[in-house]
């Protein structure tokens, strides 16, 4: 067990009568303190139950068994020479009245939007639970203010509805939220402090880096609602960033925000904040609290370096702020005059449902409309592509400022996947001494009756390397796939191209192309629409006038979208099936 695990332990051991709020719920408190209207750290949601199949009774004890289940969830605030302590009032809420609100279900949507209100943080309890029964469902609607709650706590408590809800025990928790705020005064104490402190000291010297939007809302100009949701292009896939990235997806979207922001202003560096669970410990598997930790990234951008190399910065920042995480976001703002003013968090595949009786229920962070932050941007994964939800300070920025600014962010984040692909893969012309390989790749690219025997293949590339373009993966130095034909001066496809190497004509002024393969692991990168673009640039810097390929009924349309124009089927039946020959003029 390492030295923060062994002081958690000691912690736990240790039970004292009341705990000073961790660094990052100070913060909190203090601000809640000064702005009681505000909502920005309420996290409401609703969720979506099928009333047909839903014993509302039980379903109401269920939700009792779960909140009885934190200590969180029973804390109190009380303040002692003017510092904010947590006492538990060991409050049980196995009689807690849960209201059941019969509506109708067009009126659910009003009252989602109402159910979100301010909390007293010294005097309420800190969350709000209640039932709204509809025609045909039950919509559970939860609010808990962020000093006791954050996302992971609620896949916690909803897990939690559905193990009571079937009758199965609920584990205590291994270590409570009060357990975690007196390891982070003890932490304060200790040598691996004293080593964060100097790494922020290192990374921000004497100055204290700031980042903002400008405001230009006028008063003559009508505000948003101060929230927005943003599909981003279906080309930036989860398959093309996780593999360029090697799965590090977070930082890459957190480094691209960081880089769109630096861009929107006009300047070359840039900090933005990021969230990370503050789960450091196994045991805190199933803890409900404030443990999620605002971490801030710091990043200058250098355009004429590479994109690799400027995510490998971003990527160490990132994971040497999660390193260093306990510092706490409260401390570093006391010492450097830090503000949470922009912040990107990557939620990956958050979800969207809960379970109950081994139904999938929906469920839905419900909107604040209103926030004292900047821009915060959450990253969704929704299926192979992404989709953000933003909110904003609708008192000061016009709705079109935050369309331009999530416009630049995903131009960035496109741009930056591009030039991944060209710093990624090498794209080169065939060496004799890969025939054998290449020949091996046909082979796994193409079903046995569509695939060239490896001999053809072979007397392809030591007699016309030249007409292939092969792509080497720079990181592996494997090869990812390749494009190759032969030259002629025929203008038309006929299935001898495939079977006779003496039909190449060096100097020939029309390229029959004979295969496009790239191996699975390396598909959906948009990798073949590269190696296509490149050969046909260099083709035409050959001075050939076409190139002309056959493809099947489904390949069409991708073929169309890179320039080629669909002739019609051709004079082949290679491997007893139908093609369509299809050119572009060079």
């Amino acid at each position: 067990m390492n030295d923060l695990n062994q002081l958690l332990t000691d912690c736990i051991e240790k039970k004292q009568n009341r705990y000073l709020l961790n660094q990052s719920q100070i913060g909190l408190y203090f601000f809640c303190k000064e702005h009681p209207k505000s909502l920005a750290y309420n996290l409401p949601s609703a969720c979506m139950l099928p009333k047909e199949h839903v014993d509302l009774d039980r379903l109401c004890q269920a939700i009792r068994k779960a909140l009885n289940n934190h200590v969180a969830l029973r804390c109190r605030i009380v303040e002692q020479d003017g510092l904010p302590y947590w006492v538990d009032t060991n409050k049980q809420y196995d009689d807690m009245e849960i209201p059941v609100l019969k509506i109708s279900a067009d009126a659910l949507c009003d009252r989602k939007n109402a159910f979100a209100k301010p909390f007293d943080v010294k005097s309420d309890c800190l969350f709000r639970v209640e039932i709204c029964e509809t025609e045909t469902s039950y919509c559970i609607l939860s609010d808990f203010h962020h000093l006791i709650y954050d996302g992971s706590s609620c896949a916690v408590w909803f897990r939690e509805i559905n193990q009571a809800y079937l009758g199965q025990p609920l584990e205590p928790e291994q270590v409570t939220m009060l357990d975690y705020c007196a390891f982070d005064e003890m932490y304060a104490k200790t040598d691996n402090f004293a080593v964060a402190g100097q790494y922020y000291k290192t990374l921000f010297g004497d100055k204290c880096p700031r980042m903002t939007i400008p405001a230009d809302l006028s008063a003559d100009d009508t505000p948003g609602d101060g929230t927005m949701g943003y599909d981003m292009n279906r080309k930036i896939t989860h398959t093309k960033v996780s593999m360029l990235t090697d799965g590090k997806v977070g930082a890459f979207f957190i480094g691209a925000f960081a880089c769109a922001v630096a861009r929107f202003v006009g300047k070359k560096e840039s900090i933005v904040y990021t969230g990370n669970h503050g789960r450091f410990d196994a045991r805190m598997k199933n803890s409900v609290g404030m443990f999620v930790r605002m971490l801030p990234i710091y990043i200058t951008y250098d355009a004429d370096k590479s994109i690799y190399g400027y995510l490998e910065q971003a990527t160490d920042r990132v994971y040497g702020a999660i390193k260093k995480g306990n510092y706490g976001i409260g401390r570093l703002m006391q010492e450097y005059g830090l503000s949470i003013d922009l912040s990107v968090l990557y939620q990956g595949d958050f979800f969207s449902h809960v379970q109950l009786d081994g139904m999938d229920c929906p469920w839905e962070a419900l909107p604040l409309h209103g926030m004292d932050d900047d821009v915060s941007i959450m990253v969704f994964k929704e299926g192979e592509y992404f989709r953000l939800k933003v909110e904003y300070c609708k008192e000061k920025y016009k709705v079109e400022t935050i369309q331009a600014l999530l416009h630049t962010y995903e131009t960035t984040v496109a741009e930056f996947l591009d030039r991944m692909m060209e710093e990624r893969f090498y794209l080169r012309e065939a060496r004799i001494e890969e025939a054998g390989l290449l020949a091996e790749i046909e082979q796994i690219c193409f079903p046995p009756h569509e695939a060239c025997a490896p001999e053809r293949v072979k007397e392809r590339v030591e007699l016309a390397p030249e007409l292939f373009l092969v792509a080497e993966d720079r990181h592996t130095g494997k090869i990812a796939g390749f494009f190759n034909g032969i030259a002629t001066d025929d203008v038309s496809f006929r299935d001898d191209f495939f079977l006779n190497i003496s039909l190449h004509k060096t100097s020939g002024k029309h390229v029959m192309l004979l295969g496009l393969d790239v191996l699975p692991e390396y598909r959906g990168l948009g990798l073949a629409r590269t190696i296509v673009n490149r050969y046909i640039q260099r083709e035409q810097a050959n001075n050939r006038k076409s190139l002309i390929l056959t493809c099947l009924d489904e390949k069409v349309s991708m073929y169309e979208k890179m320039g080629f124009v669909d002739h019609g089927y051709a004079d082949s039946t290679w491997g007893n099936e139908q093609w369509h020959e299809m050119e572009i003029m060079l």
